[in-house]
This record gives structure tokens, C-alpha cells and sequence, in this order.
């Protein structure tokens, strides 16, 4: 599905400028290692902004939605900067472990997953981090992007010294043998 959108910003004479977005996801290749800008643009509609600073510059971090064919979405982790002027898509602030299956550096981070699978992707004002559902797929074909769905498991990024810092497990707790948690007992031992 193409998207449709412009960014407009103050210019220091006070007037307004405004940039067209121009959806070309189904053009590019290689889309999660692309910097883009306003005229080819990985098309989504932004449900989260998160600014952060980097010495003088202002990084932009965007979560989006993408409803992306008939049988598969995308959710996305953009990167929004304005270098003179202009509105840059994509940033090489996207760290992973040498070992992961994952570019080390991409400029984006994209999760296709089934039509109708809601695996979550979200920030989290608690942590203090960008959560996601791990995706696997159901019929044991992690290629085909249109299998994959959320299996309760989390993982996300942590921001640390102007990156986006990909940690593998979020929630890693486990309760100890015979220590499972049970409800206090209404009554005491007398009744």
C-alpha cells in the first residue's frame, strides 16, 4: 500500500516549508540499508516520535505502521534527521552483535510480519527503551516474511551513546523451582 504525507517546518524568516513525502518502498531495494529522502521515502504512518541529541544535531526516532501487501504488514523503525535543511531518512545508529543474522549497522529496522498478526512495537517510558515482539513463523519458514508472527517473547533497543543498542531478551525472568507465586490464603491455619 503507498503512503501519502509532507513534513512542514519553520524557516528562520518565520514562514513555513513544507517537504511532499513520496512513498517509494516498492522501488527501492534493500530498503532497511537505505538513506532516503523526502522524494524516496520508505512509506508509514508514524505513531510514535522520539528526539534525542547527538552534540549539536537532533535525531529523530519514528515508530510506524505500514500496511505493506495482501498478504504481509511492516513495522518500522525509522530515523528522521535534517541535514542543511533537508529531511534525511535512515541513520546508521543501529547496533547488533557481530554474531546476529542482521546487518550491524542498517539505517532502519523493519519487522514484515503476517496480515493479521499484531506483534508489538512500541516504546516504553518504564525501560526507558524501544520494545518489539520476536517474531517466528508458524509454518517453520522464516524467509517467507508472511508467516511470521509474535511469540510472546520481547527484545528492543536501549539507547546508549547515540545509538539504538539491540538487546536480545527484555524480559528474562524466571521463577525459581517450587517458588511458583500463589495467592495469600483467605483464612489462617485456625480457620
Amino acid at each position: 500500500m503507498r503512503q501519502h504525507g509532507a513534513i512542514q517546518v519553520n524557516t528562520p524568516d518565520g514562514s513555513l516549508k513544507l517537504f511532499p513525502l513520496i512513498d517509494k518502498s516498492d522501488v527501492v531495494d534493500n530498503m532497511e540499508d537505505s538513506i532516503l529522502n523526502h522524494q524516496k521515502w520508505m512509506g508509514a504512518v508514524y505513531y510514535k516520535l522520539l528526539m534525542h541529541r547527538l552534540g549539536e544535531r537532533k535525531i529523530y526516532t519514528l515508530l510506524g505502521y505500514d500496511e505493506n501487501d495482501s498478504r504481509s504488514n511492516k513495522k518500522i523503525i525509522e530515523v528522521l534527521e535534517f541535514v542543511q535543511g533537508e529531511p534525511r531518512f535512515g541513520a546508521r545508529i543501529f547496533r547488533f552483535p557481530n554474531n546476529s543474522l542482521k546487518a550491524s549497522t542498517p539505517a532502519r529496522y523493519i519487522m514484515e510480519f503476517k496480515k493479521d498478526a499484531g506483534p508489538r512495537l512500541t516504546y516504553d517510558d518504564e525501560l526507558g527503551m524501544i520494545i518489539m515482539e520476536h517474531l517466528v513463523s508458524e509454518t517453520n519458514e522464516p524467509a517467507k516474511k508472511y508467516t511470521l508472527v509474535g511469540d510472546g517473547d520481547y527484545e528492543g533497543f536501549r539507547w546508549a551513546n547515540g545509538k539504538w543498542v539491540y538487546v536480545s531478551k527484555i524480559f528474562n525472568e524466571v521463577t525459581p523451582e517450587g517458588k511458583a507465586p500463589v495467592p495469600q490464603p483467605i483464612r489462617d491455619d485456625k480457620g
